[in-house]
């Protein structure tokens, strides 16, 4: 893909995000930002994968822990939005680097229980 093609293209994309929320309906809306936030979680396992060929399984562990940090610090703080998912990017980011520290000396299929375990662990502390 030429540079001027890839330039279009993302203009193009520009001018869609920015006229799905004034045109769109809420259900629009709603399905546009969820297709977002997975896309974001996609091309976050397509670095851990795809690029550093390891198969760790505790990506979403780490992504469920900054939506539901951000999620508590809002409603109990009412603070505006950016600030708690910046607070929740930072907590996620730290356990993985608790994480990735401990797992460090891991590969294959040690690493994929290891972050298999905290992924399930994770689960069960956003179910209660």
């Amino acid at each position: 893909m030429t540079p001027l093609l890839r330039g279009a293209v993302l203009l193009g994309l520009a001018v869609v995000a920015i006229l799905v929320p004034l045109l769109g309906s809420g259900y629009i809306v709603y399905i546009a930002n969820t297709l977002l936030v997975y896309a974001v979680l996609c091309l976050g396992l397509n670095i851990v994968i795809g690029e550093t060929g390891q198969f760790a399984l505790a990506h979403t562990a780490f992504f469920g822990i900054g939506i539901y940090t951000s999620g508590l610090i809002g409603n109990a703080l009412h603070w505006p939005f950016p600030i708690p998912a910046l607070i929740g990017g930072l907590l996620a980011g730290a356990l993985g680097v608790l994480i990735g520290a401990l797992a460090l000396r891991m590969r294959d299929i040690y690493l994929a229980l290891a972050t298999f375990a905290f992924g399930e662990a994770m689960q069960w502390v956003f179910l209660s």
